[in-house]
């Protein structure tokens, strides 16, 4: 998908829209992280990757409080 924006001011920077097609395709949202490349006259804008140490992390704590979670989840039933 291609779209052509215009670079707006907003304050004392610059913005480009991402239109809410292009986010909810991406499954981004207000907030979320995400990584500029530029190469020669190009801009690849990318979903910020958590560091793998981390996702790691989370599967393991998800996987050790996986009964308390799906507890504490029932309970908003």
């Amino acid at each position: 998908m291609e779209t052509v924006k215009k670079i707006i001011k907003v304050g004392n920077s610059n913005a480009v829209v991402i239109p809410a097609n292009m986010l909810k395709k991406l499954h981004l949202t207000t907030g979320d992280e995400i990584v500029i490349h530029e190469q020669d006259d190009t801009l690849k804008i990318t979903k910020s990757k958590l560091p793998e140490s981390f996702q790691d992390a989370l599967t393991e704590a998800l996987d050790k409080y996986h009964d308390a979670l799906e507890d504490l989840r029932k309970g908003d039933e």
